[in-house]
């Protein structure tokens, strides 16, 4: 009964995984569209074609993040990728240590993560640390 209810977990995640990919390959395309309009735009103008490109980088990283329910954690994402102790990330962020658990608990059920380092991995996996570092 065990290795049937790990094979549903296991699935579960799997499913999850795939439906986030497949959120994700819809907003590329739609990235793409906007970026071919917006490099339209720029006319070969150097500074608008690279501020065209951050501003799409953004958009996609923050579509990510929603998609995952993830938006109000970034910056709690860059901080356990670079390594910091629930007690550091609460004085960066000004919040208790209490809710920093809470935040970094729901990250790694969200990210299917089984650790710290995991997310960071799973984070850079989505884009999600992109343009933080």
């Amino acid at each position: 009964m065990t290795e049937l209810r790990d094979l549903q977990e296991s699935l579960a995640a799997k499913t999850s995984r795939l439906e986030l990919l497949e959120e994700q390959q819809r907003t590329a395309l739609d990235v793409y569209r906007r970026l071919n309009l917006m490099l339209g735009r720029a006319g070969g103008d150097r500074r608008r074609t690279e501020e065209a490109l951050d501003a799409v980088e953004l958009s996609l990283r923050l579509e990510t993040a929603r998609a995952m329910g993830l938006q109000d954690d970034l910056e709690i994402i860059a901080l356990i990728a670079d390594g910091y102790s629930n007690q550091e990330i609460s004085d960066r962020v000004h919040l208790s240590v209490h809710t920093v658990k809470d935040r970094v608990s729901r990250i790694i059920a969200r990210l299917g993560a089984r650790s710290r380092a995991a997310v960071a991995s799973r984070a850079a996996e989505a884009g999600l640390l992109r343009g933080l570092h």
